[in-house]
Parts: C-alpha cells; structure tokens; sequence
C-alpha cells in the first residue's frame, strides 16, 4: 500500500473526492483509497481507530504524517505539501532553511 508515493486512506464517510482533487494540485505521485477497499474485516480500522469521515495520510515509508477529520481539499492539499516539506515557517525561509542551534 505505501511505497509507492503518498497514500490517502479515507474512512468511511471522507470526502474521497476532495482527496483526488488535492492529489492531482501536489508535484507527486499520491493514491487516493477508501480503507474499505484494503480492509475488508475490518482488523486495519480497528487497529487504526479510524472514525467516521476521517482521511489518513501515508508517507511512502508507512509514517502516518496527519489524521485530517472531515477536511476540506485545501487542508489536504496543505497536509501534502507539509508532507513534501514545501511548508516553511517564516524563521526557515529567513535563515535560508538552516535552523539556527539552540543550546
């Protein structure tokens, strides 16, 4: 299921359709699936404790970067982009991407 690029578990009820459309606006290669689909007994939504219209994001080594409840493309699409480490804070584009050290 992972490896391949970024994976996009839908619980039931997520919005699957706001899921591909945030797919397709990221330079990467990102499946869209409903956890039914891979789970038919049921043991992986247990495991995971999905709820209802939740949306899983899968890193391709299997890291589970961000649990989105009910979320709207742009905060998918925001997730994908953290994901791809496109997300910098003020201080990081300042400094270049180099954290200062702390001590």
């Amino acid at each position: 299921m992972a490896r391949d690029g970024f994976l996009l578990l839908g619980a039931p009820g997520a919005d699957l359709a706001a899921a591909r459309d945030a797919a397709a606006r990221v330079p990467a290669p990102v499946r869209v699936m409903a956890l039914t689909d891979v789970d038919t007994t049921g043991v992986l939504a247990d495991a995971l404790a999905a709820r209802p219209g939740e949306l899983w994001l899968v890193r391709p080594d299997a890291h589970v970067a961000a649990v989105l409840s009910d979320p709207a493309v742009t905060t998918i699409q925001s997730a994908l982009q953290r994901g791809l480490g496109h997300d910098r804070t003020d201080r990081e584009e300042s400094d270049h991407g180099v954290l200062p050290a702390v001590r």
